[in-house]
């Protein structure tokens, strides 16, 4: 459920809420935003066993709780009724929920609510708004019919993701490691009156990011041959694969980042300036685009892969601005 005070947020977070609110064409209703997360909470109790008869109606049941969700900070926001208290109420009713909904699955619910928990005492006492979205990660679940093992699905996801990851962070490395070989991708050219990719974009990242991948394909198949466990999380045996599809992987990370960079000039952002959410998943789009020439994942797993990169590219991206080792989205 939505904040009901005005803790600091993400950039991003601010922008999805605008997109929202241009697309509400209705009034909202004056009521009581703790009224609404009330009533909320209570529709979750329904979650498991409405669960144990119909998936649909389970997937319908979640989509209105989630819409609640949004409606409760968006009438606070709107007839300026944010407070502490609502806010506290709100994360405390998210929490009630997320339990009634998660502890009766099993362990990995159990633990992302433990986790979510975890995180929302962390924010009370910085005073920001913390949490994974659980519940829609839930309905993502029921959407995409996950049978297996949630662990398992996102271990097997991270996995096949790892040479992409590496392929879009090493360009960062290498900047700072060969600061002089900053060739351009496009040499300069323009394109409608803007640059075609950027100077930012160079060859020495695209080697960088390709040796990356390599190197992390390389590793993933020698851990492979040695561990039992490794062989449980992987989508597809790697002693049958060379080591040029870990260059394809990497190359398709690169090569969807550079496809965004191009769009990025043509609608007028700056190189610096944050474009969400195709700064996170550009890298994993063009990844399993060029992988798909080798191995396609199920949806499930793209899906999964989505969610994970997007996550952690918005903490390295934190991490690293922090740091001083990365500077703002390109």
């Amino acid at each position: 459920m939505e904040s009901q005070t005005a803790p600091q947020r993400f950039t991003w977070v601010q922008t999805y809420r605008a997109w929202i609110r241009r697309l509400w064409i209705f009034r909202l209703p004056n009521v009581s935003p703790d009224a609404i997360s009330l009533v909320g909470f209570c529709l979750s109790l329904f979650v498991i066993p409405v669960f144990s008869i119909s998936r649909a109606w389970t997937i319908a049941l979640l989509i209105f709780i989630l819409f609640l969700d949004w409606l409760d900070g968006a009438v606070a926001r709107q007839y300026q009724r944010g407070s502490q208290h609502g806010w506290l109420v709100d994360i405390g009713l998210d929490r009630f929920s997320e339990a009634v909904i998660f502890l009766p699955l099993g362990v990995f619910w159990a633990a992302l609510w433990c986790v979510n928990t975890l995180l929302s005492l962390v924010g009370i006492f910085f005073h920001k708004s913390i949490a994974l979205p659980g519940r829609f990660i839930f309905l993502l679940a029921l959407l995409l019919h996950v049978e297996a093992n949630p662990l398992t699905l996102i271990l097997s996801s991270f996995w096949l993701l790892l040479p992409m990851g590496v392929a879009n962070m090493f360009p960062i490395f290498a900047v700072k490691l060969f600061p002089r070989s900053n060739w351009p991708v496009d040499f300069g050219a323009y394109f409608h009156g803007q640059p075609l990719f950027g100077s930012h974009k160079t060859y020495r990242g695209i080697l960088a990011g390709v040796l990356g991948a390599v190197l992390t394909f390389w590793l993933q198949r020698f851990l492979y041959l040695k561990y039992t466990w490794v062989q449980d999380i992987s989508l597809f045996s790697y002693t049958s694969q060379s080591l040029s599809f870990g260059a394809l992987l990497g190359f398709g990370a690169l090569a969807g980042d550079l496809l965004k960079s191009f769009f990025k000039r043509r609608v007028n952002i700056a190189p610096g300036q944050s474009w969400f959410p195709f700064d996170q998943i550009d890298y994993i789009v063009g990844g399993i685009a060029f992988g798909a020439f080798v191995y396609l994942p199920s949806l499930s797993h793209m899906f999964t892969m989505l969610a994970l990169g997007f996550a952690l590219h918005l903490l390295v991206t934190w991490i690293g601005e922090g740091t001083g080792i990365r500077e703002r989205a390109t």
